[in-house]
């Protein structure tokens, strides 16, 4: 019998040992949880897989990107690409073949979506040590997000003047020209409370021609209006420059991990984005009752000559609005998302990274609109029932104006019900839940790619069955979830010969998976780290694929830690597995190799001291590996260059300050 139709134990991503900092409460008429552990305990109360995570889970290593995030959380796959801070992200396989930008899941921060109107994410725009906390709900669990994506959601929190109320200096550096730095100061009083910080990241990379730079600014500003009533606003303003190195051949990993594609090089490949976001977030509680309110408007700057030049700007704007009623188990939700998003495009021929002749000018218009509602009540002892559904509809157009005058508008709806149960025993909780998911196609998708047209394309929608559970045993948290997702329309995007890519549809795709975690502590002087996922995805009755594997993921990977503590300082050795090869192309005749790499963490954080030390040496067996890959039709069986190499033997120091 396959893994992922066993029955389960039960998941909770490994929490940090180390305790949070102090959070200041303004108390009204009843005591109420800091903003944080309310987060937890929902993410808790919640009938599915999900994630709480703290910034402990980052602070004492090299951390980039959402990599460095959610490496230790089953069922997340994170693989680097470019050797930047470009990924390919995936949760039980969303977005799975998408090989720019990301799609598939909801990213928020601060409950404010970092998504485009369309669906689309960058994540060159975020910065893991401006991050505190991490809320991760898998798949249709996200519901209360209003997350209506195959992988659910990644809410990112940010630190305010209440949860670090102190100056902090933090500085790295490390092999490869590799250089970060941060300083953020926050204040609180019983009505006020703002947060400032600013990042720098520089690189001159592993590979050839993968050189990065990137400036963040964060800050948040709060106000207790009354005992009822808080306001907050964000501000965001970030630039990432970074050059790409591209995808090479085996043959060339094997002779030199730090080769560029040539093409990359002679046509001088970069990815320039600057984003600037400013939001609003209100919560008016009363007994019983809360309401929120979210808006927002963002706007990018994108320059990136590659297989052609391409020059965009878009404005984006949003509001989310959410009424809660009850306390647990008790407790009903609903809520209205609109999203609204236009981009100006225009694609030239790149010479040598300059833009020459035009090609494509066109305008991308994007609107979504969400409603969603979800009610939870126990049923029997222990026993809570959540049945909840959601409404979706977008509008996609496409306004041309070169090299010919022609719109195109596409419009797409559906619901999305839910229905699940969760047990609450002392020490565990078990759950299970069916439900359904719906994707539109993103404007990229649905645009002629490098040149000018339309494609027609079809939604994509998953039903989804999950069972699982999570729990303590006495110092160990574990965790256990399987799933199997049968899709219709499932987006396969496919690289062309000329770097492009062209989206299609799938007729049946399954998806299934087995997820499991452990962490905590084995003895006074051990702590452990680990999270398993299997993925079995596959083709169902294709008439050209039968019923072969969808390429780009592996089967296994293992993330496993084991942390030695003996006084102020902490030894933690660490592993990366991916055991079995995985195919790259839709035809399964060329696989990427199974690798292993072990890395090393090393930290000093003298007792009463506001100072910590750390050294995260990675690769120590300098492994010549195939991070990620490309994903292809048919490669004949033949060698070409489609894959990524990981990063090859590097040595990190940081220092944190209060």
């Amino acid at each position: 019998m396959s893994p992922y139709l066993l029955p389960l134990l039960a998941i909770a991503s490994p929490q940090p040992t180390t305790p949070e900092p102090v959070e200041i409460t303004v108390t009204g008429e009843r005591p109420t949880p800091s903003p944080s552990e309310a987060l937890r305990q929902r993410t808790a109360d919640v009938a599915g897989a999900t994630a709480f995570v703290d910034e402990s889970a980052w602070a004492n290593q090299r951390a980039t990107t959402l990599k460095d995030m959610v490496d230790f959380t089953p069922g997340v796959l994170a693989q680097p690409r470019n050797g930047a801070e470009s990924l390919r992200l995936s949760i039980r396989g969303s977005g799975l073949t998408r090989t720019f930008q990301g799609r598939g899941l909801l990213i928020l921060q601060d409950g404010v979506p970092v998504n485009t109107a369309d669906g689309s994410f960058e994540f060159n725009t975020l910065d893991p040590w401006l991050i505190q906390h991490m809320q991760i709900l898998k798949g249709a669990n996200a519901l209360e997000q209003g997350a209506t994506q195959l992988g659910g959601s990644i809410n990112l929190i940010t630190p305010t003047g209440r949860t670090q109320p102190y100056t902090r200096l933090r500085l790295e550096t490390g092999s490869f020209g590799h250089r970060h730095a941060l300083i953020s100061s926050g204040f609180a009083t019983p009505t006020h409370d703002g947060f400032m910080a600013l990042t720098y990241l520089s690189q001159d990379g592993f590979r050839h021609h993968n050189q990065q730079d990137s400036l963040r600014l964060a800050a948040n500003f709060g106000w207790q209006a009354s005992a009822h009533l808080e306001h907050r606003l964000f501000a965001s303003l970030s630039r990432a420059d970074a050059e790409i190195p591209g995808s090479i051949s085996l043959a060339e990993i094997a002779r030199d991990t730090r080769t560029a594609n040539p093409a990359n090089i002679t046509g001088r490949f970069y990815r320039d984005v600057d984003l600037g976001r400013l939001a609003y977030r209100g919560i008016y509680t009363d007994g019983l009752s809360e309401w929120s309110l979210a808006a927002y408007t963002s706007h990018r700057r994108l320059d990136t000559p590659v297989t052609v030049a391409i020059k965009s700007r878009s404005n984006e704007h949003g509001l989310r609005l959410r009424y809660g009623y009850g306390l647990r188990p008790n407790r009903f939700t609903t809520g209205l998302n609109a999203y609204y998003g236009k981009e100006k495009e225009r694609r030239f021929v790149n010479v040598a990274g300059t833009p020459t002749t035009p090609i494509v000018t066109r305008d991308l218009t994007a609107l979504t609109l969400e409603a969603y509602a979800q009610y939870e009540h126990l049923i029997a002892p222990f026993t809570t029932a959540i049945a909840g559904l959601q409404a979706t509809a977008v509008t996609r157009r496409i306004d041309e104006h070169f090299p010919s005058t022609e719109r195109r508008t596409n419009r797409y709806s559906a619901f999305s019900p839910r229905l699940g149960l969760r047990y609450d025993a002392q020490t565990y909780t078990l759950f299970t839940n069916f439900s359904r998911s719906y994707e539109p196609p993103t404007l990229s998708e649905l645009s002629g790619g490098n040149g000018p047209g339309f494609r027609s394309l079809n939604d994509q929608s998953a039903t989804t069955g999950e069972i699982g559970g999570r729990g303590q045993y006495k110092n160990l948290r574990w965790e256990a979830a399987t799933y199997l997702s049968t899709l219709s329309g499932e987006y396969i995007i496919l690289r062309q010969p000329d770097g492009s890519s062209q989206a299609v549809n799938a007729d049946r795709t399954h998806h299934a998976g087995l997820e499991l975690g452990l962490g905590g502590q084995l003895t006074r002087l051990l702590s452990v780290n680990t999270a398993y996922t299997y993925n079995h995805f596959r083709f169902r009755n294709d008439p050209v694929y039968g019923d072969n594997h969808l390429p780009g993921v592996p089967s296994h990977y293992l993330r496993a830690e084991l942390s030695y503590h003996i006084g102020p300082v902490t030894l933690s050795p660490n592993v990366e597995w991916s055991p079995v090869a995985y195919y790259i192309d839709m035809n399964n005749s060329l696989q990427s190799p199974a690798y292993t790499v072990w890395n090393l963490r090393a930290t000093w954080s003298p007792s009463q001291k506001p100072i910590r030390f750390y050294a995260d040496l990675r690769n120590l067996n300098d492994e010549a590996y195939v991070a990620t890959t490309n994903v292809i039709a048919n490669a004949f069986g033949n060698d070409g260059r489609h894959f990524y190499p990981g990063e090859g033997r590097a040595l990190y120091i940081g220092i944190t300050l209060k």
